[in-house]
């Protein structure tokens, strides 16, 4: 029986748990006041575990879901408070992480950039039309190369000086100067 790494993060109401175990079938999720009973098949493995909760929830207003990659819960905590629970459960689990895409220090607001919103709640129509384009005010603004000059004595070192022509020349330059070539014709 293996333990499938969970994954936790919390508001002043609510926990986020996932549980990553990608393709889950024979699903059991029970949801108790102050425990969570989980169980599954994936990839020929069996996944179980018991979580006795830091502190109790409202099982019937806390749900779950199974997506591919994993399995998703919101647990509603049974007392909205301002004090966060130091930990998902009672003891410490070796394979129970926090969930940094989704956690807020205790104090910030819930809105904050380290917070992303529920997918479940986004509305990707009103998202893509209101990506419009451009920006305002800046038709005049064009970019000629042309119109920025060399500073006078400036070298920049991409471009050949001619004082070490000789030096550069290969001994096939010399002899084309010289009018070697054409004798070896």
């Amino acid at each position: 029986m293996h333990h499938p790494t969970i994954y936790w993060a919390q508001r002043k109401d609510v926990v986020y748990m996932r549980l990553s175990v990608s393709s889950a079938t024979d699903v059991k999720f029970k949801i108790a006041e102050e425990t969570i009973h989980f169980a599954c098949k994936s990839g020929g493995n069996d996944y179980a575990c018991k979580l006795t909760l830091f502190a109790p929830i409202n099982p019937d207003e806390s749900k779950y879901k199974v997506t591919g990659p994993c399995i998703e819960s919101i647990l509603q905590k049974k007392e909205a408070s301002d004090e966060f629970w130091t930990s998902l459960t009672k003891t410490k689990l070796p394979y129970v992480r926090i969930d940094w895409d989704r956690w807020v220090d205790e104090g910030e607001d819930e809105n904050t950039a380290g917070a992303l919103p529920n997918p479940n709640d986004m509305d990707f129509a009103s998202m893509m039309k209101n990506m419009g384009g451009g920006m305002p005010g800046l038709d005049g603004m064009n970019f000629d190369p042309s119109n920025f000059k060399m500073p006078e004595g400036a070298d920049f070192g991409d471009e050949e000086d001619d004082d070490n022509k000789d030096e550069e020349d290969g001994p096939d330059e010399e002899k084309k100067e010289s009018g070697e070539e054409k004798a070896e014709e």
